[in-house]
């Protein structure tokens, strides 16, 4: 078992436009934490975003920095 802090109880109270970016091939934490965290948010469906690199580990800020960026402005842009 992991010590330390877990806010996955939490998640519920995030109820502010959200956009999840995840690694299809994170190894430190899998995708479908990403999914999970994606269904926990108390954010309204039409205001929650997911969006999963298809050729990116746990950064695809850098494994990816194109469409990364550009998924970040897109967001960004609409709120």
């Amino acid at each position: 078992k992991r010590h330390g802090l877990d806010l996955q109880n939490q998640i519920n109270k995030i109820t502010i436009p959200t956009l999840i970016c995840w690694g299809k091939h994170d190894k430190v934490f899998p995708v479908a934490i990403a999914y999970d965290t994606y269904n926990k948010l108390g954010t309204s469906n039409s205001d929650k975003f997911i969006h999963i690199f298809e050729k990116s580990a746990h950064s695809p800020n850098y494994e990816q920095p194109v469409e990364f960026a550009n998924k970040v402005i897109e967001f960004i842009n609409k709120y």
